[in-house]
This record gives structure tokens, sequence and C-alpha cells, in this order.
């Protein structure tokens, strides 16, 4: 249970990675990781209330036994992947 807060926190800190790897190819895995911790340095908080907004629409694909999700999943995607954006330009 010690370890469960400093996970999250770096979970979200490298949630970016995937983004920072499709826009810069030639980063190396350790690269990718200390730009995505870069750039999500001092948003944990909003990020983290942005993961949680996610939880009523995954919820909703448990309940209709994984149907909602063709449309939730790519929802999510697509909203960290803007966030990402606004993220990089700042």
């Amino acid at each position: 249970m010690l370890f469960v807060i400093p996970g999250i926190i770096k979970a979200i800190s490298y949630s970016m990675a995937y983004f920072v790897l499709a826009d810069n190819p030639e980063l190396s895995a350790k690269e990718t990781l200390d730009e995505s911790k870069r750039i999500t340095s001092g948003h944990i908080g909003d990020l983290f209330v942005l993961y949680l907004s996610f939880i009523p629409w995954v919820l909703l694909g448990a309940i209709t036994c994984g149907l909602a999700l063709v449309y939730v999943v790519p929802y999510m995607q697509t909203t960290m992947a803007n966030y990402y954006l606004e993220l990089k330009d700042n």
C-alpha cells in the first residue's frame, strides 16, 4: 500500500510517452520517458483528474459488456492526444 501513491504519480508522469514517441521516433526509450516526465511535471494533478473523469465512461463500457468501449476508447485517446498537444505547446 505504501507504493501505490508514488506508483500512480510515476504512471501519470510517463503517460504521455506514447505521444512523445509518435512525435519523435528517433528518441530512445529513456529519452522518451524523460521527455514525458518533463512535459507532465506540474500537471500531475490535472492529469489525475482527467483520468478520474473517464471512470464513468469505462463503467458504461463494463455495463454494456464492452459495446460502449467502441466509442469510449477513441474518445479517451483523442482527449489524451489533445492534452499532450496542449502540454507540448507550453
